[in-house]
């Protein structure tokens, strides 16, 4: 899909920042309207997580403002290694923002923090597209990637391309069957595909999973991600574990989606164990006791 993005950016004075933590006096002088509360994500563990409490945007009625308080929030959970610096609103209301990589180039941290301000920002419904640019302590551009609401990709932005190139962590079996190791790797994908579809199709290229697994569905309801794959998902693997195989899945889409469950389906239907050795009746969360 063709994607033209013009984008004319204009300085705009920045705000001063405020505090994140709420003072529960004022709340009822915050302008309350359905973009004034958000989740906040941030990396944590190898993936991205939610703050146990939501965020009241104390000027909702105000984009630049509302992006200047989040943007705050999100410094305060990022590690001390990223820094960051600012962000630019245009008349389209399409955001920039400018960070700092202050340590050794850390690819699958920055990948998550990319997810984690995506995700959060994006649920500021005025907000039309995200650019975010990383450089180093020396001013060298480490990454530059844009954003579109309608995608949740990671990919570099050029004009006419058609494949969208997405780094992506992949958890699958190691040499031993018995543990998931991990690996960022960069995948083409069409921009009609899913995050979900793009991990499961890398991880049957990869031999992860059975190869001619394919995704029939995928949906997202609250926290949980539905994932309905076909039945070629349930042939065997050889020597890897069943649970292996299984958490391959769910820890490669867990580790960057804004859910904290994976339910597994064949064929539309609920199963109660794979390969007979492994429960997945209900949803699944990111597992690290399997890990290697």
């Amino acid at each position: 899909m063709k994607r033209i993005l013009i984008t004319l950016f204009a300085i705009l004075m920045l705000f001063s920042f405020t505090a994140c933590k709420q003072d529960e006096e004022k709340v009822d002088e915050y302008i309350a309207n359905e973009n004034s509360m958000i989740e906040i994500y941030y990396p944590a563990d190898n993936r991205v997580v939610r703050s146990e409490d939501k965020y009241q945007i104390k000027q909702p009625d105000s984009l630049s403002a509302a992006v200047e308080e989040i943007m705050l929030c999100l410094k305060e959970k990022l590690d001390e290694s990223m820094e960051y610096h600012t962000y630019m609103l245009d008349g389209e209301n399409n955001v920039s923002l400018e960070f700092t990589s202050n340590d050794e180039y850390n690819t699958e941290y920055i990948l998550l923090a990319k997810a984690a301000v995506v995700q959060t920002l994006f649920q500021v419904e005025d907000i039309k597209s995200i650019n975010i640019k990383i450089t180093d302590i020396g001013g060298n551009v480490i990454s530059e990637n844009h954003f579109l609401r309608d995608s949740f990709y990671f990919y570099d932005y050029v004009e006419d391309e058609t494949l969208n190139n997405i780094e992506l962590t992949f958890y699958y079996g190691g040499e031993d069957g018995e543990t998931l190791v991990s690996e960022i790797r960069s995948v083409n994908a069409p921009p009609n595909v899913t995050l979900e579809e793009a991990i499961i199709y890398e991880l049957a290229d990869m031999g992860a999973i059975p190869e001619d697994t394919k995704v029939n569905s995928v949906s997202i309801n609250g926290d949980i991600c539905y994932l309905d794959l076909s039945d070629d998902f349930a042939e065997n693997v050889s020597g890897v574990k069943s649970d292996v195989v299984i958490y391959s899945v769910v820890n490669s889409i867990a580790a960057l989606s804004n859910v904290d469950k994976v339910q597994i389906l064949i064929e539309g239907e609920h199963v109660e164990t794979y390969r007979e050795t492994t429960y997945i009746y209900e949803p699944l969360e990111f597992n690290n006791d399997i890990l290697n």
